[in-house]
């Protein structure tokens, strides 16, 4: 059987990182979010890495858009998923129907990520790091089969 999967890859730079209580990457090995729940992550001084292999539902929507102006010369983030589509860029991206997601945010910026799914979100099997201090501005896509 043919896995189609979906690589996109855009970066920018960001630092601190801060969540709500109800929606958030709980540690390294969980995500939470309530039905269109949000929270905002500030990157002001370190980067962060977070990423989910495996998801209840097993399909995810998230809608995450750049709070301030994006650093001259950066773009805000770097999305990979596998399944669904990706849209957006710049100030705004829509992830819709992935079974695994990595977002990398890169120092200097804020963030809000909202739940898009319909129901809760539950992240298992996940990880989280910190982000390389910045990427310069460059985009790629690449389609795995």
């Amino acid at each position: 059987m043919k896995i189609a999967s979906a690589v996109i890859v855009v970066t920018l730079s960001m630092a601190s990182f801060g969540v709500s209580a109800k929606n958030t990457f709980e540690d390294n090995r969980r995500w939470s979010f309530e039905k269109d729940g949000e929270l905002t992550v500030d990157t002001s001084y370190d980067g962060l890495d977070v990423g989910c292999f495996k998801f209840s539902p097993e399909r995810v929507n998230f809608y995450v858009e750049l709070i301030n102006e994006p650093t001259v010369g950066r773009l805000p983030l770097s999305v990979e998923q596998t399944g669904g589509t990706y849209t957006g860029g710049g100030k705004f991206h829509h992830v819709n129907g992935a079974k695994t997601l990595r977002l990398t945010f890169y120092p200097g910026n804020r963030y809000r990520v909202r739940n898009e799914t319909g129901e809760a979100v539950l992240g298992l099997e996940c990880d989280r790091g910190t982000a390389p201090i910045a990427a310069s501005a460059s985009a790629t896509q690449r389609q795995a089969r």
